[in-house]
């Protein structure tokens, strides 16, 4: 990377005539000085440029002031503040309900900067003319190429004065707007591409934080260019790369460079609520194509090195899930590397037994929550081995679809109202936890164990919670060098937006609040403190020191309703969230967790919801028949006819589970096969092997009838 950077002035001055430098050196000092009447009459202003752009599309041939205006413009980051910084700030944007704070990258956790108001943060103003610069480019792409190369060669000299010299705000202000340059689509605009985004990827953490605060204020459509070029770029840098290994000097701080100013991105639009565009938006394919496992355990290994790791947000969820299931599996094999040395070492006399390789769990239906929760306390440092399910006096060999059929049972028995856990919303089909003050601590580790060893055997689960959960266990992240969690109290910034999935009609009630356009003081009558129900009893919570004497105004109503949301999701439920947090990452903290934005991990967890007959069709195939035999025609005649939670039933008893793989339905490997058995019989299932057992039934009357019965009374049938 040294040898890169020592060699981009040169990279840069290459794309100039021979006379450039001169000229360059001439409109340098306009901008400094010398000239400055003339580079001043040359920048024009929005109306007299509109006014130009006008005459030029009536006619071409009036191109000489619109081509000395962008001569001008791109020639020095001054001549853009100059042209297009607004004198007078507008109204900043405040952060209450549409943002959080947000580090500006991966490795800086600067909050975002508090306001003189207490009850709100506030983004920043890029104190530019956004009317201005978008007709500017707009008008640009019109022009003919000899001013978009005149526009490179400005750029060029812009950058190349910013070698060497320390960056201002105005700087980062002509940062903010050249890379929302449209120019950069192009394939001849790379090399200067590349400097620009090498310039702001050597930003300081207090520059990128501002960068990604006046990036927040764009629209979608103006911010959803800026990733796609980046996207462009990344794939033809990795492709030329591929090519050529000659210019791996220069692809080292390309990449580099792009896939940081991409990462900051993506960091400045998780801050938003909702966001300006999808976090898949980031998804790049050409980086999904490279063997990123390899690349994963070279990162461990070598982390100061450069690694496509270091840029989570571009990779896909399979491709994370591949890294995860890695991961684990490497860890599983190392455990029972250890227990079998192990046994080895105390009875060198004695074949090792193969038992102790895995996650033994023996329970009884009847004591089902019980033998479970002991079970698991037993075996609480084995629970990184590969997980093995025993009903006791029931015969079967676990190989995978008891250990689905007992994850099922015990969550539906543990989130059952009268275990006072979970709480769950009709209206948002969400799970949450019960506020109270009786312990139910061990009830909670055990149900976030069940989450983590769901992810550790790649099991999905049919317990939906709110985003804002998966995002506090994501704060908790695990070292690269250990697997231990670290320590962190699991508080994250919550907007109404969170609170929303949580309690739907009190976030009503509190927009309803920040909307009232009368006097809140009085009408109202609050004082800053919340009313809390315990188990019969109301308890009174002040939500600030002295909060029960300070009443409710306009003025800070919005800091009022920031500490309710924060007190319902971070404080009241402190405690069970530690129970819950602690079983999750005790059996499952793998450093690759910390790859996955909060969506993601609730994908991983519960799988895709959605559901289709005609997809599962397309990837099904078949034994002992084909997709031509009568009984087949039958089967998907019934399913189609079948209602929406019948077919999800049938699909839950084949597989043990009514959710897509992440990787789709190709991975579920959905077979059907002919059974052995008269068409009397009912039909069976292998949920381990996700295999339907189908009889050759004559008719699609009985295989209606037989088939209902069967995923009606699924529940400990049909499972091996």
């Amino acid at each position: 990377m040294e040898d890169g950077s020592k060699k981009s002035p040169q990279k840069l001055k290459k794309l100039q005539p021979q006379s450039a430098s001169a000229s360059g050196r001439r409109s340098t000092a306009s901008c400094y000085g010398d000239r400055r009447s003339d580079s001043e009459s040359s920048l024009l202003t929005f109306k007299t440029f509109k006014l130009e752009a006008d005459r030029f599309k009536e006619n071409h041939k009036s191109l000489s002031k619109l081509e000395k205006f962008y001569e001008k413009l791109f020639n020095s980051f001054e001549a853009l503040n100059k042209c297009l910084k607004r004198k007078q700030p507008k109204r900043q944007r405040t952060v209450d309900s549409t943002t959080e704070k947000c580090p500006a990258t991966t490795t800086t956790t600067t909050p975002v900067k508090s306001t003189t108001n207490e009850h709100s943060q506030q983004l920043s103003d890029p104190c530019t003319d956004r009317k201005f610069l978008i007709l500017i480019y707009q008008v640009m792409q019109d022009l003919p190429d000899q001013v978009k190369k005149t526009v490179l060669l400005g750029m060029t000299n812009c950058l190349l004065q910013q070698n060497d010299k320390k960056t201002t705000e105005e700087d980062v202000r002509a940062y903010y707007i050249l890379v929302q340059n449209p120019i950069f689509e192009e394939c001849d605009s790379y090399v200067v591409f590349s400097h620009l985004l090498k310039q702001m990827a050597s930003l300081s953490a207090h520059h990128k934080l501002q960068l990604s605060q006046w990036l927040r204020r764009l629209s979608t459509p103006r911010f959803r260019p800026i990733v796609s070029n980046l996207h462009l770029f990344i794939t033809r840098s990795i492709k030329y790369e591929t090519r050529s290994m000659k210019q791996q000097t220069l692809t080292d701080w390309w990449l580099p460079s792009a896939l940081g100013v991409l990462q900051l991105l993506n960091d400045a639009n998780n801050c938003l609520k909702p966001r300006l565009i999808s976090f898949r938006e980031f998804y790049n394919d050409a980086i999904n194509q490279m063997d990123l496992v390899k690349e994963f355990d070279n990162w461990k290994s070598s982390p100061l090195e450069f690694n496509f790791c270091q840029y989570p947000c571009s990779f896909t969820l399979v491709s994370k899930q591949r890294i995860i299931r890695h991961e684990q599996e490497a860890e599983m094999v190392h455990n029972a590397k250890d227990e079998l040395e192990t046994q080895i070492r105390r009875r060198p006399t004695r074949l090792p037994s193969t038992g102790k390789l895995f996650l033994n769990i023996q329970v009884r239906r009847q004591h089902l929550l019980q033998d479970s929760l002991d079970q698991i306390f037993l075996h609480k440092n084995d629970l990184k081995k590969k997980l093995r399910v025993e009903f006791v006096g029931e015969p079967g060999f676990d190989m995978g679809g008891i250990t689905k059929e007992w994850f099922l049972l015990l969550l539906r028995q543990i989130l059952h109202p009268d275990y006072n856990t979970l709480v769950y919303n009709e209206k948002t089909r969400c799970y949450w936890f019960v506020h109270n003050s009786s312990d139910n601590s061990s009830d909670l580790f055990l149900v976030g164990v069940l989450l983590g060893l769901a992810v550790y055997n790649n099991i999905t689960l049919h317990l939906r919670m709110p985003v804002i959960c998966y995002r506090k266990l994501l704060s908790i992240r695990p070292t690269r060098s250990t697997t231990t969690a670290l320590p962190s109290h699991g508080h994250v910034t919550c907007t109404l937006d969170d609170f929303r999935l949580v309690d739907p009609e009190m976030a009503h009630g509190l927009e309803e609040l920040l909307l009232y356009e009368g006097n809140v003081e009085e009408d109202f009558d609050l004082r800053f403190e919340v009313d809390d129900q315990d188990i019969g009893r109301v308890n009174t919570i002040p939500l600030i020191p002295n909060g029960s004497h300070i009443p409710l105004t306009n003025h800070n109503r919005h800091q009022y309703v920031q500490l309710i949301i924060d007190y319902k999701l971070n404080q009241s439920v402190h405690k069970q969230f530690l129970a819950f947090s602690r079983g999750f990452h005790t059996a499952s903290s793998s450093v690759a967790l910390s790859f996955l934005c909060p969506e993601e991990l609730e994908v991983l967890i519960c799988g895709v919801v959605g559901f289709s007959i005609v997809d599962l069709r397309k990837f099904t195939t078949y034994k002992g028949y084909t997709c031509e035999d009568e009984t087949i025609r039958y089967l998907w005649q019934v399913l189609s006819e079948l209602s929406h939670s019948k077919q999800r039933r049938f699909l839950h008893f084949c597989t043990g589970g009514d959710r897509i793989p992440v990787s789709g339905w190709k991975e579920l490997n959905f077979t059907v096969i002919k059974a052995p058995t008269p068409d009397n019989m009912l039909p069976m299932a292998h949920t381990c092997f996700n295999q339907l057992l189908l009889p050759a039934y004559t008719n699609k009357q009985t295989l209606a009838h037989k088939l209902t019965i069967a995923i009606d009374n699924a529940e400990g049938f049909g499972l091996e």
